[in-house]
């Protein structure tokens, strides 16, 4: 699994516009999933527990 896990909110980079920017948290949400779920799996290969 390739990915970036920077996040990036296109809102003009203001509080109000961040706050608004419902693309923006739900690309970070999925990219939050995608990491938790790659250090899980590392961590399972790095124990043995697979």
């Amino acid at each position: 699994m390739a990915g970036n896990l920077g996040a990036t909110f296109w809102t003009k980079d203001t509080l109000e516009g961040v706050k608004q920017d419902k693309e923006g948290f739900r690309s970070l949400k999925k990219t939050l999933k995608k990491f938790i779920n790659l250090l899980k799996n590392f961590n399972e290969i790095k124990t043995g527990d697979y």
